[in-house]
């Protein structure tokens, strides 16, 4: 990983740190004080007063519980963006304030030991971060997709205290630019997760690399999940510099283990009181680091580390023919870049289109991986203004998630560029009837089919197929079947008893690359013929000893018996979302 260059000024900085006081050397009735900040970048003191020990409230982990005392903490209390705020007894380092009493009227905070945050750096660089669900393939992901592989996570810390549950500090998550469908997905997700979504609107990237050596305990630092022209970072307290080693929160974000997330420094606008968790406003600036451990007890990083991140290029193109670009840097980790890639997308698109009435979308776009491969997208979209958002934000976010959360290999992503065109007019069309010039057919003939169709303003079109019939023997009968894109992969997951992911990383490749557009008449064309479908594929003539192999109950995957054979499919494109499905039943002449 590259390394930021460090001034040699700054050195002697940076190794200096508080000496560390003992957690068995902590007592109750001890008075220290503690740093956080309240705004702007000033780091302020308050007291604390040591109640009592709790040892073993979590397996071979203890936790300090305190008092705070002063001004801010008598009017809001122990407060969202305080987690991993220093506290000093006789000017040595005993932890951090992590915990808190929803709804409390005293400032009872729980402290996590610095003893259990320095063991943090141990840990190992997890190159494999987090596996999610294994979501069979599908166009799109849908929000509660997303919400299943959260609630996995759970990061979530509870323990019962004379009679009260105590909880890890929820944590400010700071966004500028943002849309109040953003606000609003953000507020669903991070329910579980310990969030609390803060509308900054103000412009990131305020603070210089030149202030790199004010980074001190209690200063306000922030993790960064997307930067750009949106900014989304999580805001919390450095607990203790060592070095270029960064110790901040006592509790973990979404304890994924081994991370890769881009460090900066905050800075706080206000403290917003609240009756039952207040927090602070804050913003983030220029990336100093990296984040490399999310734990349990906390999260650990290193100065001038440069992170690698999954650069996102959006231009929207408007009716009138004007185009903007906007550039964002997403957090690469398998979980949260699909996500954050659909927030990203939606935001864009709504701050620049209705989200209600009459609207259409475009999208062409490309996924690069590193490996000199790339999935290529392509779809259109229309009808009322939320569904389509939602829709051309998640088919992105899904092709990424496939090839992050694949199987077989792990794969890098190098960069994600998307075109969208914007209208706002409705072009759906939907299937009147189907004309075919004859029903029975020769073998290699090439058949007519006329689709009818009326638009959304009530016209009626029609476009013409020619469909080359196979050397099927006589008297075979066939069907073609027409249809949308979603109704016949709807259709098909019904046929196949559920969806499979392909059995390899080109398959799955391939099989994103071919993911069926809107704006498509299909036309599947299969006879009757027994075939096997498994692992995201059909087979067809399949012979009978291996057939009995891959049928074996000892695999772990068992194929699904059909009684029909695809031969081929075929694609007609319109300028119309289609909607529609049809069985066209053909025999072949004797």
């Amino acid at each position: 990983m590259k390394k930021l260059f460090l001034s040699t000024i700054l050195i002697p900085f940076l190794l200096q740190s508080s000496s560390i006081m003992s957690l068995k050397d902590v007592k109750p009735g001890m008075v220290g004080k503690g740093k956080t900040v309240f705004e702007g970048r000033k780091i302020e003191t308050f007291d604390v007063e040591i109640v009592g020990i709790l040892k073993n409230v979590f397996p071979n982990q203890s936790l300090i519980i305190a008092n705070l005392k002063g001004d801010m903490a008598q009017k809001a209390g122990v407060v969202s963006g305080m987690s991993g705020s220093p506290v000093y007894i006789e000017d040595k380092l005993i932890g951090s304030i992590s915990y808190s009493f929803p709804w409390a009227k005293d400032s009872i905070a729980g402290i996590t030991p610095i003893e259990e945050m320095i063991e943090v750096s141990k840990e190992p660089e997890i190159k494999k971060s987090f596996s999610a669900l294994n979501i069979p393939l599908k166009k799109y992901l849908n929000f509660e997709d997303f919400k299943s592989m959260f609630n996995i996570l759970n990061p979530e810390i509870s323990f019962n205290y004379k009679g009260n549950v105590f909880y890890s500090l929820p944590v400010p998550l700071s966004i500028s630019n943002a849309s109040n469908r953003l606000m609003e997905k953000l507020n669903e997700f991070s329910s579980s997760l310990r969030f609390i979504p803060v509308n900054a609107g103000i412009s990131a990237n305020a603070v210089d690399f030149g202030n790199l050596s004010s980074l001190e305990e209690g200063q306000a630092i922030a993790v960064q999940i997307v930067k750009g022209d949106l900014d989304i970072s999580a805001v919390g307290t450095v607990t203790h510099v060592d070095g270029e080693k960064v110790y901040a929160f006592g509790h973990p974000l979404f304890n994924l283990g081994g991370v890769e997330f881009p460090m900066a420094e905050g800075e706080i606008l206000a403290v917003v009181p609240k009756l039952d968790t207040s927090f602070k406003l804050s913003t983030s600036g220029k990336t100093i680091g990296v984040f490399n451990q999310d734990r349990f007890n906390g999260v650990f990083g290193i100065i001038g580390k440069v992170p690698s991140l999954i650069p996102l290029k959006i231009e929207l193109v408007k009716e009138n023919g004007k185009e903007k670009s906007y550039n964002f840097e997403i957090v690469n980790n398998k979980l949260l870049a699909p996500f954050f890639t659909f927030v990203t997308i939606l935001n864009t698109v709504e701050i620049v289109s209705k989200s209600l009435g009459d609207i259409s979308y475009s999208l062409r776009g490309e996924v690069f991986l590193e490996e000199g491969k790339s999935v290529k997208i392509e779809d259109y979209f229309s009808g009322e203004g939320k569904e389509s958002i939602e829709n051309i934000s998640i088919l992105p976010a899904a092709v990424l998630y496939y090839l992050m959360n694949n199987e077989f290999k792990d794969v890098k992503i190098s960069k994600v560029n998307l075109k969208i065109g914007v209208e706002e007019s409705i072009e759906i069309a939907k299937l009147e009837r189907i004309w075919v010039e004859e029903n029975e057919v020769k073998p290699n003939q090439r058949l007519k089919i006329r689709v009818f169709f009326r638009t959304w303003r009530g016209d009626i079109k029609e476009e013409e197929a020619q469909i080359s019939i196979p050397n099927f023997e006589p008297d075979t009968p066939f069907e073609i079947i027409v249809g949308d894109a979603e109704t016949l992969t709807q259709y098909e997951i019904k046929e196949y008893r559920g969806g499979e992911m392909p059995r390899s990383l080109e398959l799955l490749i391939r099989a994103l690359n071919n993911i069926r557009k809107n704006n498509r008449i299909y036309f599947k064309l299969r006879t009757k013929k027994h075939s096997l479908f498994f692992r995201g594929e059909e087979f067809s003539n399949v012979p009978s000893l291996i057939n009995e192999v891959i049928s074996s109950t000892r695999l772990s995957i068992s194929p699904v018996d059909l009684n029909f054979s695809t031969v081929r499919e075929y694609q007609l494109p319109i300028d119309f979302v289609f909607k529609g499905f049809a069985k066209i039943p053909l025999r072949v002449k004797k």
